[in-house]
């Protein structure tokens, strides 16, 4: 969907509540990694952005069930500007607001170490299963790969 400034603060001020659970985890450098919210970028509005890493959190609820034509065309500029999104269900963030923040970081780090192939940069989804974000840290699935704990 494109946006506009307005919009995005309107987003800011009007947040979900799987927007807000995640955020009290995000804000303030709390993980490590500055993240904007409700951002603006190239005329789309993100959820969440770390301009450091090109990194795009999208919480998906509901209304993200099905892909349309502007999520498929979203997704291809963002792709092209370089942008990794990381797709998280709000169901999970609902569950464990605080595993999935684990699981942003333990992210965050694999892309500051440079560990994510850039053909991976395109799109990372969190699993649907109960997978990643019910196990021990440092165990998560990006593209159904497991990874090593991050030191």
């Amino acid at each position: 969907m494109a946006g506009s400034r307005k919009q995005a603060r309107y987003l800011r001020n009007n947040s979900t509540y799987p927007e807000v659970k995640l955020w009290n985890c995000l804000k303030q450098d709390q993980i490590g990694f500055m993240f904007k919210r409700q951002w603006l970028f190239g005329g789309y509005i993100l959820d969440f952005y770390c301009s450091e890493l090109k990194l795009a959190i999208e919480i998906d609820g509901k209304v993200h069930g099905r892909k349309t034509e502007k999520d498929e065309m979203r997704d291809h500029f963002l792709k092209s500007e370089g942008v990794m999104v990381l797709r998280i269900p709000a169901r999970r963030v609902l569950r464990n607001g605080f595993a999935v923040a684990h699981y942003v970081k333990e992210v965050c780090q694999r892309l500051d170490k440079g560990v994510f192939d850039p053909d991976e940069r395109s799109n990372v989804w969190l699993p649907n299963g109960n997978a990643s974000l019910d196990r021990e840290a440092g165990e998560g699935r990006a593209r159904g790969t497991k990874f090593p704990k991050v030191e």
